[in-house]
Parts: structure tokens; sequence; C-alpha cells
């Protein structure tokens, strides 16, 4: 008998290993054998309960089936004769999201199966009322196919619509790539001439409406249609027809935080920044030399420096590339509006207002950054104050010199108590429902066997189990909404300090801060990550401590 084996820590991994790999109603077609194991694991033994075969020999445990059926079936106020079990019976399984009905037929003591006008009465009684498929319910009735669930309708989705979208015709020079083994810096920035198409409409397509098995018509979402307008920026104009976006100057096309579209001019110096001397430009400017001296340079868009950075002040509000990096000498400074990378960082001060990637090390400066800092290389940082609004991430922190360095990042976390009670009663109903499945599989077995005057009895208390069944499958559904609510409530406080600090070698005489936490580091550590533990509520490092 083929049969898969897992084994599990807890019993809501066993549920989303069913649901991931058997769907969300796998309790139609399989079983899942669950034992609790001496160290608190589980094991599960998954059979498709069409391939499941018995031993002769049938150990029912007495009290085991008294308390499956440990309840009456009742019609009204009125307890169910056993004459009334004389007729077969029809369960109706109506999925989760109303798209599949499926039929169990029990058959009766008297009248072995029902016809098939019958079916699609008790159906309909049900609410389904669509796309039933009566060539499956006149081969399920001439095969005689009981005690099995087969599915008779199918709902229809609807065709999804297309929303329209911008066919963007270029690479934005503000998305800087960050990549060590991305292409040259000298062609991140784009440039396009005067009256070229920069973007363009793709129309939206209509769909088509669906339905549910309970005729519910499920109804195809509008498409979003786009009015170019909305993405003029500056010096771009649409086209006649109002599809394309088209420049009015040559320049570096870019889009901006809002979306929009525009082109912006380009200050190109050929040489070092001294041959011009101070820059206030209100677009994009490269500089192909050195920016040395105590000289200023603004600007509203981008800044791209070839050569190396030494006592300038830089105030840039977007991305700034220095591409042989920055030795300040404890003068100047940069601020910058969005992403930063340099080769390296050597006595400077640098403000970002978005990530910083450092190629090689960061000594003795003052780094702060309200994304990340990642220092690839060799990756070092010593010396001075580096701080990060969410992660740093770097080989090397510190030195044995003496020198201190301080590294810190985070953002503001808890709830995680009632979930310990939902997933316990989950645990014992997911059990009830394997015994119960079992039990209906021995006594198919015993019905299968005997004659129908020895299987009386034994009709009887399948169709209590399959009740049973049913009730505990409703039970199971609603435990594990609540537990997928209070997991997303859980995960989005989690993110909230989820912050760290990544060392993929080692760190020493350093001062760590997460939040408003601080931890002193004298012994070598490393490699492994800190991060806040709000179990301890204080920083930890995870990872070999040396």
């Amino acid at each position: 008998m083929m049969f898969e084996r897992k084994i599990f820590d807890d019993i809501n991994q066993i549920y989303d290993y069913l649901e991931e790999n058997y769907g969300r109603e796998w309790y139609v077609d399989y079983l899942a054998d669950i034992k609790k194991l001496k160290n608190g694991k589980y094991e599960v033994r998954i059979y498709k309960t069409s391939d499941f075969h018995l031993e002769d020999k049938l150990d029912i445990d007495p009290e085991e089936l008294e308390q499956i059926l440990s309840y009456e079936i009742t019609q009204g106020s009125e307890k169910v004769e056993t004459e009334e079990y004389m007729e077969p019976l029809i369960f109706v399984n109506v999925s989760e999201d109303e798209m599949l009905a499926s039929i169990t037929i029990i058959p009766g003591l008297k009248k072995e199966l029902p016809a098939k006008e019958e079916v699609i009465e008790i159906l309909k009684e049900n609410g389904v009322v669509m796309g039933i498929d009566e060539k499956v319910i006149e081969e399920a009735l001439e095969e005689k196919k009981i005690f099995s669930s087969i599915i008779v309708a199918k709902g229809k989705k609807p065709e999804p619509s297309m929303d329209a979208k911008l066919d963007v015709k270029f690479q934005s020079g503000s998305h800087l790539k960050t990549q060590p083994e991305c292409e040259e810096f000298k062609k991140i920035i784009k440039c396009c001439d005067k009256l070229v198409v920069l973007a363009e409409k793709i129309p939206p397509i209509e769909g088509k409406d669906g339905y549910t098995v309970t005729g519910k018509i499920l109804k195809a979402r509008k498409p979003k249609d786009l009015n170019l307008y909305d993405y003029l920026g500056e010096n771009v104009e649409l086209s006649e027809d109002g599809t394309k976006i088209i420049s009015k100057i040559a320049g570096e096309p870019y889009i901006d935080r809002w979306g929009k579209i525009s082109v912006r001019n380009v200050l190109f110096v050929e040489g070092d920044l001294k041959e011009v001397g101070n820059i206030d430009f209100p677009g994009t400017v490269v500089i192909e030399g050195n920016a040395e001296g105590l000289y200023e340079i603004k600007t509203k868009g981008d800044l791209v420096i070839r050569g190396v950075v030494g006592g300038v002040t830089i105030k840039s509000e977007g991305n700034i590339v220095i591409e042989k990096g920055i030795f300040g000498r404890s003068k100047g400074g940069i601020e910058c509006g969005k992403d930063f990378r340099a080769s390296y960082i050597n006595n400077s001060t640098v403000k970002c207002a978005g990530n910083i990637f450092v190629d090689d090390y960061i000594m003795d400066s003052i780094v702060l950054a309200k994304g990340s800092i990642v220092v690839n290389g060799r990756g070092i940082i010593v010396g001075g104050k580096i701080f990060a609004g969410e992660n740093i991430s770097c080989n090397t922190i510190g030195s044995s010199f003496g020198t201190i360095t301080r590294v810190g990042c985070g953002i503001d976390y808890e709830k995680t108590l009632k979930l310990v009670e939902l997933e316990n009663e989950l645990e014992s109903i997911i059990m009830k429902l394997s015994t119960a499945i079992k039990l209906i599989l021995k006594f198919e077995k015993i019905v299968s066997s005997l004659s129908n005057q020895e299987n009386r009895k034994y009709i009887i208390i399948l169709r209590k189990l399959n009740e049973r069944k049913m009730d505990l499958q409703k039970k199971i559904k609603t435990l594990r909404d609540k537990i997928r609510s209070l997991n997303k409530e859980i995960m989005i406080e989690n993110l909230k300090i989820r912050n760290r600090i990544l060392v993929f070698k080692n760190c020493r005489e350093a001062v760590v801060q997460i939040g408003g936490h601080i931890l002193k580091v004298i012994k070598e550590t490393g490699p492994g990550f800190f991060e806040l533990d709000h179990i301890k509520n204080e920083i930890v490092f995870r990872g070999k401590n040396m």
C-alpha cells in the first residue's frame, strides 16, 4: 500500500503541508494518519483513500468509536428512526470558494442508489444550481460509486481583465544599479534626443464574467484605463492621439517619485571640478575627473563623479555615484537625497535619504542612511559612527587597535499567546478527523463484504461517521481562518523590528545599537548577525562566537 510518510514539529505544519500539496479540500480524497511521537513531534502517513487497504482483522476500539459517535442524529426535534435508512443518502459538499460541488452516495438498506433526477434535486436543495455535469452523475450511478467523493459541478472563474499599461521605452537613470557586477558607471546616465517617444499606452482589455456553482455571478473586474496626462512631467508632451509621451528637449529621461516622466538637462564636466569651480545646477551633473578642494556642488538631479572626492561640500537631491571613493580629511561633507554609492569612504561625513553602497571600506567617518548600508569587497567598517534606519551588511566591524567603532540600525513588536490555544484546538480536531476517516474506511470494507441484511447496522454507523466528518471539517476551516488572521497581525508587527547588522567575518571593539538597545562588543565575534531578541529584550549575536 503506497503512502507518504512525513515528520512535523507541530500541527500547523501538518495542515500547511496538506493544503499546499493536496489542496484545501485534501480530506475529500486523502487520509492523514497522524501519530504523536514521544519527542513531541508528529508522524503523518498520507494515503489516497481509493488506494487505502485494511487488514482482514479489524481492530476497532469501542471507546474510540463511541467518542466519534457521541451525539444523536436528529431531524427537526424528532430522532431519526432506523426506517429512514432504507433510502440512499446523498451528502453534498460545496467548496469554500463555491467553485466546486461534490457528492458522496451512501447506499440505502432497501433502495441502493438514487436516480439521476434525485441527485440533481438534492444538489439544488443544497444551493448547487450551475455548472452541474449530468454525464458525471450518470456515470457515477452506472458504476455504483458509493462512499467516495465525486465532483459533479464546477464553477467558472471570470476571465481577467487587462489594465491599460504604460510601456516605458527607456531605463530611468534614477534607478541606479547596486550590484558589484553591474555595468560601468558611465553607462548609468541615459540620454535621449528631442521628439523621441519615451512611453506609450497599451490599451485595456475587458474580461468575461464567471459564476459559482451556487449561481453567484463573478463579475470580471473592470479594467483600469490610463490618462497619460497624469504621467507628464517636465520637458515632455503628449502625441496628438494622446497615446504617447514625447520628449521636448534632448537630455536625460527619468521617472520622478510621483511616477511622472520627465527629461532633464545633464551638465557634463570633461575634466576636474577645479576647472569650473562651484556648481549649482537644476539637473544631473557628470564630472569626468576628480572633485577636490573647498568647492561646493549643488544639484537637483543625480551626481556622478568618475574620480575621487576630497574636501568638497556636496548636496544632491538625486542619486550620487563616486567611482573612486572619498578621502575627506575631515573637510566638506555629502548630503544625498536618494541612493549613494562610492568605492570607499575615508574620514568624511555622508548623510543619505536612501541606501548606501560601498565597494570596499568605511573608515573614521560619520555615515547615516535612512535605508540600509552595504559594504562589499573587503567589507570593512572601522572607527567613526555608522547608522542605518534599516539593515547594515559588511565583513568586519571594528579593529584590535583600540579604535571604537559605533554601528546602529533599527525601527520599532508583540502578539503570540492566542496562537497556542488555537493550535492546540486545531491539533485535537485534526486527530479526531483522522480517526473518523480511518473508521469510515474500516466500516466501508465491512459493508462491502457482507450481505444487505448483515450490514444494516454498519450503514447506520457510516452515516453517523460521515456527518461527524463534515462537522469536523467545518471546525477546521474556522480555526484555520482565525490562525491565518492572527499570524498576519504578528507578521506586520514583526516587520517593524526585524532589522539586523550582518557580519560575514568578525566584529571586535565595537558598540552596537539597535533601536534603543546598546551592546558593547569586546571579545571577537563572528560570523553571524546582531538583532534585537524580543524575548530577552536585548541585542543578541547569532552565529559563531570566537
